[in-house]
């Protein structure tokens, strides 16, 4: 499947070599920075540059690539759909999204990778061998790609896309090995085309380790998207397991981009799946302060929602330190009515387990007397019947919650 082909920026950066008529060095240094705001979540502040470059570069097919980029990447945010936990299970983008993509941003996104596509092949109109222009037109099939299994849930639009961007890409590479940051986007499809469900496999063939062989390649020898790669790598590597290696990568991320959240929650994910409860615990409480603090880009997550399923990881374990964190949740009259009532019954659940069922009982009984969500009605029901336990928890595991 798409692993981590709906990760950030897939490759959309930039080649490898400083030479070239589209790769001057005020461009580059302009495109650079803009990438380094995407890294850091920072979308207005690299549309701002992305605009400017399109208004200084009209014949230049980036720019159109690179604005096509942030229209997808606000939509995947938005949803709450650039966390690790998507790519490490891909099956989440078979099914279709409850939440479609506005239908102006849609036409916009199209418009751009039809207009960057345009540009290129004027290029190459001029001169087939221009291998900048080769590298942007498969990098817009690449995008392509990427939209059509994220947004528009299409497998075949992907591989459709994904089959061209391979073959420009794989072919570039072939002329010159030293365009190692071409060697990214054919090694994310051998990758994918190995992942595919069997009654897929007509659509493309594949082998994930020569796959991650060329990620691997642009990782260490890439130019210019070696952070990108490093990206694709990540869920690439969280994917097989090999948890320790993603680990080594989240961190190295985080610690170059701190004002995205997102590699920080990669960072708590896979310190969970390693065993090692006590560190994530402690990234995730660093993550709430962050979001608290309203450090920047962090404030964007839900605060309230974010205490609540923090206080859900501590609920098993310490009880007492998960009823303090609800009840802080119910008595702050600010906070959204949802995250209120989900505190009020897991406070009973807290409560059940310190073996105060009287006060327990108390709380779910006023559960059922306001709004349900997330069928609060039917778990507090089936509280009163019987005590809380660790072992009959039916409450979902925690998942961070973006605006």
């Amino acid at each position: 499947m798409l692993v981590a082909a709906i990760l950030l920026l897939l490759c959309l950066a930039l080649p490898g070599s400083s030479q070239g008529s589209l790769r001057s060095t005020e461009f580059m240094s302009a495109a650079n920075d803009g990438f380094a705001k995407i890294y850091n979540l920072d979308f207005d502040a690299a549309g701002a540059v992305f605009t400017g470059l399109a208004k200084r570069y009209p014949d230049h097919p980036a720019p159109p690539l690179y604005q096509a980029t942030l229209v997808w990447l606000r939509y995947l945010d938005d949803r709450h759909e650039l966390a690790l936990d998507r790519f490490v299970h891909p099956e989440y983008f078979t099914h279709a999204t409850t939440h479609p993509m506005d239908p102006a941003a849609h036409a916009q996104f199209l418009e751009l990778v039809t207009a960057s596509r345009t540009l290129a092949e004027r290029r190459l109109k001029t001169n087939p061998q221009d291998e900048d222009a080769r590298y942007y037109r498969g990098a817009g099939e690449g995008l392509a790609a990427a939209f059509s299994i994220t947004v528009d849930r299409s497998y075949l639009g992907a591989f459709r896309h994904g089959q061209q961007a391979y073959a420009i890409e794989s072919r570039l590479m072939q002329d010159d090995g030293r365009y190692f940051d071409a060697s990214m986007l054919a090694g994310l499809y051998d990758y994918i085309g190995d992942e595919v469900p069997w009654y897929l496999r007509w659509l493309a063939s594949g082998n994930k380790a020569r796959g991650l062989q060329s990620v691997n390649l642009t990782v260490e020898k890439g130019a210019w998207i070696s952070d990108g790669a490093r990206i694709v790598r990540l869920a690439m590597l969280a994917r097989e397991g090999r948890q320790p290696e993603a680990l080594a990568d989240a961190m190295a991320l985080s610690g170059k981009y701190p004002r995205n959240y997102q590699f920080q929650i990669a960072r708590a994910q896979l310190l969970d799946r390693m065993g090692r409860r006590e560190e994530a615990d402690n990234t995730y409480l660093q993550i709430l302060r962050f979001a608290e603090e309203g450090k920047p880009n962090y404030q964007r997550l839900k605060v309230a929602a974010l205490s609540w399923e923090f206080a859900n990881r501590q609920l098993a374990t310490q009880p007492q330190a998960a009823l303090a964190r609800y009840q802080s949740l119910i008595s702050n009259t600010a906070v959204e009515e949802k995250w209120r009532v989900m505190a009020l019954l897991q406070s009973g659940c807290a409560l059940d387990l310190l073996g105060r069922r009287e006060e327990a009982v108390r709380q779910y009984r006023a559960v059922l007397g306001m709004k349900e969500y997330e069928n609060s009605h039917a778990h507090a029901s089936r509280y009163l019947q019987a005590p809380f336990s660790v072992s009959g928890r039916s409450i979902a595991l925690p998942r961070i919650s973006a605006e």
